[in-house]
């Protein structure tokens, strides 16, 4: 309470004006009491003014008196502590304006700024202006000479509080995943429909920001510092804050696995990352220049591709043959990357097959019921070196029978790439018949192989009797029965399927066994 008195010693003053009349302040800020005197043709000489106040709501921070015409003498301007009370502070002022001076009208006497003090339950003041017993005491003034008195309210707005109670402290928080954050605000005058909450930095936020509770993602990693603010319908705000741990994104690469051996240029990239939001992406550097510098040229971007986590890259993305460095790394939507989720991956790349190198002949040639006796083979790869494990298939062979068959071959290196080639294997009747008569082997068949003619050259004095032609599997596909008496005789084969081929003739009693092939 503020108590204000005006006292002179020969006219009474008819009105005291304090203003402003209310004001309300938040502690901290300050306002001007401006104290006039009215009066009517009154003998003024000495004029004295008091004011108390309690220091533990108000501090006067500056105050003046008004010089003029009437008060230009006056001479005390001090601020004492009233012994009686002591929590009670006492501005007086005094003057002496010389003999018996008379005034009229209303004039400016004093002025003061105050500043409203955070004090412990007081929150409104008010200030009186009214007479003050020690001034009449002191000057001898009867009651009737005491100005009138006046209130002057100054309200002082509490200040709100809030406090963040969720998530404490120092929490660990996981990145782009769903967090509540709550704050519980409270204020003498204002409740929550017109209290106003905000939380910063906004940055930092991607949903709403606003409201004493807010569930959100946090796309920054590291230490953050959350702050809330309340504000209240008289503009006055409080804070509260709490530090947070927001972990940054991990990657881990299933596939290819480091150091692994791939058989293709065609490469697929599987990937398991944590903590990554879908704004995010991933960086890819194949085979860059420098792994420690790397280039937005040598960068692939997914972004394209949102939410992928499986990617498949190729000869046209600098996949090469033999080792490979693939560098992948998590990127924000600003291609920001987070170091710490950058991955070196090496690999290499083998794509080609082992050869195979066939013992024996190929062709090889079997009579008819002859035992298959498989000669083996050697198979070497470029990186691997000798590969011992042949896998040989000859379940195709059927000796029993005439006919053109075929042996596999297959060796897999490490990498899995797998060499193949083939045996051909010929079963037929008997070529190399011992005929009795030596006239017999006196027939030469030539060309051979041919692909048009087939000539037979006899010797002198042998005659032909009967001449035929088989495929390899028995089946007779030519016959000539007259026989002219020339030593050489020409078939037409122009028309034959490439293949194996038994030419037989009979020359008296012997017949005459040759092998031929078309072209």
């Amino acid at each position: 309470m503020v108590y204000c008195s005006i006292a002179t010693t020969y006219g009474q003053l008819v009105d005291i004006v304090a203003t402003p009349q209310t004001t309300t302040l938040n502690v901290g800020e300050t306002t001007t009491i401006l104290i006039q005197a009215e009066a009517g043709s009154q003998e003024v000489n000495n004029v004295q003014l008091v004011i108390n106040f309690n220091k533990n709501e108000l501090e006067v921070v500056g105050n003046t008196v008004t010089p003029g015409t009437q008060f230009a003498g006056i001479s005390l301007n001090r601020i004492i502590q009233n012994p009686n009370d002591n929590n009670l502070s006492q501005i007086q002022f005094s003057g002496d304006a010389g003999p018996a001076s008379s005034i009229t009208g209303t004039f400016d006497v004093f002025s003061m700024e105050v500043k409203a003090l955070a004090a412990t339950n007081l929150s409104e003041f008010t200030y009186v202006i009214t007479d003050n017993p020690r001034s009449k005491v002191s000057f001898g003034f009867d009651s009737d000479l005491i100005g009138t008195t006046i209130p002057i309210g100054i309200t002082v707005n509490t200040t709100p509080t809030i406090e963040i109670t969720g998530p404490a402290d120092n929490a660990d928080i996981p990145r782009a995943e769903d967090i509540t954050f709550t704050a519980v605000a409270t204020d003498v005058e204002d409740d929550d429909s017109t209290l106003q909450i905000t939380w910063e930095p906004e940055a930092i936020f991607v949903t709403n920001d606003t409201g004493s509770t807010i569930t959100t993602k946090l796309l920054l990693s590291g230490t953050q510092t959350i702050t809330v603010i309340v504000t209240d319908s008289n503009g006055a705000t409080n804070t509260s804050s709490i530090t947070i741990n927001v972990a940054d994104p991990e990657l881990t690469i299933t596939a290819p696995t480091e150091g692994s051996v791939l058989n293709s240029k065609e490469v697929v990239f599987e990937l398991m990352p944590e903590g990554m939001d879908i704004s995010d992406h991933f960086h890819f550097y194949i085979n860059p220049a420098d792994v420690n510098n790397l280039t937005a040229e040598e960068r692939i971007n997914t972004t394209d591709q949102p939410g992928a986590t499986t990617f498949t890259y190729t000869e046209m993305d600098n996949i090469i043959e033999g080792e490979n460095t693939v560098v992948i790394a998590i990127a924000n939507t600003n291609h920001l990357e987070f170091a710490n989720t950058k991955t070196v991956l090496s690999f290499i790349v083998d794509s080609t097959p082992p050869e195979i190198t066939l013992n024996g002949d190929n062709p090889l040639e079997l009579n008819l019921n002859d035992t298959y006796n498989e000669p083996g083979a050697t198979a070497t790869d470029a990186r691997d070196g000798a590969i011992n494990t042949i896998v040989i298939d000859e379940s195709d062979i059927d000796t029993s029978q005439m006919g053109t068959y075929t042996v596999t071959y297959e060796a897999t290196d490490a990498a899995g790439n797998t060499g193949m080639t083939t045996r051909t294997v010929n079963v037929s009747t008997t070529l190399s018949a011992d005929n009795p008569n030596t006239s017999a082997t006196n027939i030469r068949l030539y060309p051979n192989p041919t692909s048009d003619k087939l000539f037979i050259q006899l010797a002198e004095n042998n005659r032909l009797e009967e001449v035929a032609i088989y495929t390899i599997d028995g089946k007779r596909i030519k016959t000539i029965e007259k026989l002219s008496r020339d030593q050489q005789i020409k078939i037409d084969v122009s028309t034959f399927t490439a293949g194996l081929y038994l030419f037989t003739a009979k020359i008296g009693d012997d017949t005459f066994f040759k092998r031929f092939s078309v072209e």
